[in-house]
């Protein structure tokens, strides 16, 4: 018999693993054989710490900027923190304080303290890996290379830029580090002969639950109301137990599930009033974020009743628009970018900067991976060659060779593929 449920909109992401909601963040590098190194850890005496304030509302524009209604939302904020991080480590002037900015910081040790405390607490569940990919057919500064390697545990490859097998050596990159998850999406991301640089960050996670979902003879199948207002009957997990915090705000309902690693996975339910992108934006939200003592209302005798869907997402962005709109305009733009940190070269930008994200959960636990690329080419000034590509709504005329004033036929095309 199928049950009618109320609105579950689940708001997750990987920032509930990893960025500012488990005071028991753990992490790796990819899995290897050998000994995990450690990034170099900087923050000492004048080194200035974000607070978990900042964190969060940096976790809170990323979220904001990226949420649609037309579409679930996977994103790793860690990971797009890190990638931002790596570009720092190549950009000066106004780039780099762009960046920065977002970051919540204009101290670049803040920065690598920041990455240091995720990559460098051992947990084999989760495992990061960052890399730089150079041209053959360029030179590079030797400090922002070691920086890189030092404070990102960074890969450093070259290759011949725009062939075949440079964009698969990325993609199997890319692969191997998030085991397969995003296949699709790494083949999205390629270099071209014009590509100079490419960074790449990845993040694969993989925890069972602390404790499982019980199991059913029979599938749990029930009615979700979409975003849009249609209901769909779909397979949901429940659960009951002491065990299950329980807040509350003004806007929105929120509890966790413990992982076997000691990370937590939350799920935060809007009131009926309430839309995601309202919570996204309220502070509220970014309060409950940053805050370590949230406050429980449920007694501690008392159970919470759990029941939320199965469900297997993935996303992918690219983000020049987003990151411009939250301020990081500079990179994107031949004339005012700013790479001296890493080359000599005035004409670089940033062409390509793609973000993909899935996480999959069940009864036994949770997998999620990410991944970010960049890629950097040179712009040349010396070529005037233009590109005038119909690829949106335009006007046509047909006229005689001397007469433009009365064409003989004329229109717009606003659909290529409507007769109408």
């Amino acid at each position: 018999m199928k049950r009618k449920l109320r609105n579950s909109v689940i708001t997750v992401t990987i920032a509930s693993l990893l960025l500012g909601m488990s005071s028991c963040t753990s992490t790796s590098r990819a899995s290897t054989d050998k000994p995990t190194p450690e990034a170099t850890t900087v923050n000492g005496e004048g080194v200035p710490e974000l607070t978990d304030e900042q964190i969060a509302h940096f976790t809170c524009e990323i979220m904001q900027s990226l949420y649609s209604k037309e579409s679930n939302m996977s994103i790793s904020p860690a990971n797009l923190y890190i990638i931002l991080g790596m570009l720092t480590e190549i950009t000066d002037g106004d780039s780099y304080n762009q960046i920065c900015e977002l970051l919540q910081t204009e101290d670049i040790n803040t920065i690598r303290d920041e990455v240091n405390k995720l990559m460098n607490t051992s947990n084999q569940n989760t495992s990061f890996a960052n890399s730089l990919w150079k041209s053959i057919n360029y030179s590079y500064k030797e400090e922002a290379e070691s920086n890189l390697a030092e404070y990102y545990l960074n890969e450093s490859y070259s290759v011949n830029m725009g062939t075949e097998e440079a964009n698969d050596q990325i993609h199997n990159w890319i692969n191997e580090r998030t085991n397969n998850m995003l296949k699709e999406a790494a083949e999205k991301f390629n270099t071209n002969p014009d590509t100079i640089l490419a960074l790449v960050s990845a993040i694969y996670f993989n925890s069972n639950w602390e404790t499982a979902f019980p199991s059913r003879e029979e599938p749990y199948i029930a009615a979700f109301k979409t975003s849009d207002g249609n209901e769909i009957d779909i397979e949901y997990m429940s659960d009951k137990g002491t065990q299950y915090p329980y807040f509350v705000s003004d806007s929105f309902e929120a509890t966790y599930k413990e992982l076997d690693d000691g990370n937590l996975m939350w799920f935060i339910l809007p009131n009926e009033e309430y839309s995601p992108e309202e919570i996204l934006n309220s502070e509220d939200f970014e309060e409950f974020l940053s805050n370590e003592n949230k406050k429980q209302i449920l007694p501690s005798d008392s159970s919470l009743y759990l029941t939320i869907p199965k469900f297997d997402i993935s996303s992918f962005y690219e983000l020049e628009n987003q990151l411009s709109n939250l301020g990081i305009t500079n990179i994107f733009n031949p004339n005012k970018s700013d790479f001296s940190k890493i080359t000599d070269d005035s004409n670089l930008y940033v062409n390509e900067f793609v973000h993909a994200s899935r996480i999959m959960i069940d009864e036994e636990g949770v997998t999620a991976a990410a991944f970010s690329s960049v890629g950097i080419r040179a712009y040349d000034t010396e070529n005037n060659d233009k590109y005038l590509t119909f690829n949106r709504p335009f006007i046509y005329m047909v006229t005689s060779s001397d007469n433009t004033s009365l064409p003989l036929f004329a229109g717009v095309v606003n659909n290529p593929t409507s007769q109408n």
